[in-house]
């Protein structure tokens, strides 16, 4: 393709994107007509403010537990920079920094695998949110049996949506208990809320943050927390660096 051809292609397509210039100003904050320019240049900033934000959160969490970093394997540390460099959710980034930080721990007090930024990079903010009240509240708990280890820590259904409705994650206020007047009345509301919910304990799941009891009468009504062997979190873990 020669230059003529070149400038031709780039007025044509320039002139096809020009409808959707208020679109992509919307979504990705100018025009793809210049991401070989400006675009990119804004990309790149906001890549090194990320940048510079996650190592500001790394370097506060290792400060807090007072320990001198090791070096990380670029295993590790490659993948997890490359993702949370794109992340925009504040929470997300918090969780980033949290696998760096335990990476770089000496201590080992919370192994971090390879396989861990994988499973973190499916994570959204609402499981991420969800996950963390779920950790409150097995810390909190004083259901039978009482254990050191989070693992043992069951929550029924009920449980659950509790759980995720006072976490602000859903709109009606108590998803555990809806009346058939409450449900005709709002039941979109309630269908979506439900729907999200769903959605975020199959992810929680699927990536063994949480586990279905299978011991448990009510198998498909029960779940427990995970861990790693103490840390509720394996990939996400509420305390970063334990003191």
């Amino acid at each position: 393709m020669d230059d003529d051809q070149k400038e031709l292609l780039k007025i044509s397509a320039d002139a096809a994107l020009k409808p959707f210039a208020d679109l992509m100003q919307q979504l990705f904050g100018g025009p793809l007509g210049e991401i070989g320019g400006m675009w990119q240049d804004s990309l790149k900033v906001r890549r090194e403010i990320r940048k510079i934000d996650l190592l500001k959160k790394v370097q506060k969490k290792l400060d807090e537990a007072a320990v001198e970093p090791r070096s990380i394997p670029d295993r590790i540390w490659l993948p997890v920079m490359q993702a949370a460099l794109m992340e925009d959710d504040d929470t997300l980034q918090d969780k980033w920094a949290s696998l760096l930080a335990n990476a770089a721990d000496p201590r080992d007090t919370t192994p971090v695998l390879p396989s861990f930024a994988a499973i973190l990079g499916e994570i959204i903010t609402r499981d991420a949110v969800f996950l963390d009240a779920l950790h409150k509240r097995a810390l909190e708990s004083t259901r039978p049996p009482r254990s050191k280890l989070l693992s043992n820590v069951i929550f029924h259904r009920s449980d659950l949506l509790e759980i995720f409705a006072k976490a602000g994650l859903s709109r009606t206020q108590n998803l555990n208990i809806v009346y058939a007047r409450q449900y005709q009345d709002n039941k979109a509301q309630i269908d979506t809320d439900l729907v999200h919910f769903e959605l975020t304990l199959t992810t929680l799941v699927r990536h063994g943050l949480v586990a279905v009891d299978q011991t448990a009468n009510m198998a498909k009504d029960v779940v427990r927390s995970k861990s790693a062997p103490t840390d509720p979190y394996i990939a996400l873990p509420q305390v970063v660096i334990e003191q």
